[in-house]
Order: structure tokens, then C-alpha cells, then sequence
């Protein structure tokens, strides 16, 4: 098993459509708020969700 890298979270955080982004992304545009989330914000999750171990091994 190996752990996934930075750049494997980053594109499952911008292309899944569970993604936890992508999920609140959809909930605002339906209260008509529109927005997107930075490169600078996807990455810092990235980097807290190997921090803090929460990304398992495939």
C-alpha cells in the first residue's frame, strides 16, 4: 500500500464530485453565493490532510 501524495489529494479535492469543496461549492450556489476556492487554499488542505494522517493508504 502506499500513501497518497499532495498531488493525488488536490485532484481528488477538484474533480470528485464528493468532494467535501465541491459539496459546500454546491450548497452556497444555492443560496445564489458564487466562489472559488484558490490554488493556495486546495493545497494548504492537502498538506493539513497528510498532516494530520487523515488520508489513508490505497
Amino acid at each position: 500500500m502506499n500513501p497518497l501524495e499532495k498531488e493525488d489529494i488536490i485532484k481528488i479535492l477538484r474533480e470528485s464530485d464528493f468532494s467535501p469543496l465541491n459539496i459546500y461549492k454546491k450548497l452556497f450556489e444555492m443560496l445564489d453565493v458564487n466562489f472559488k476556492f484558490n490554488d493556495d487554499f486546495v493545497e494548504y488542505v492537502a498538506e493539513l490532510a497528510i498532516s494530520k494522517k487523515v488520508v489513508r493508504e490505497v
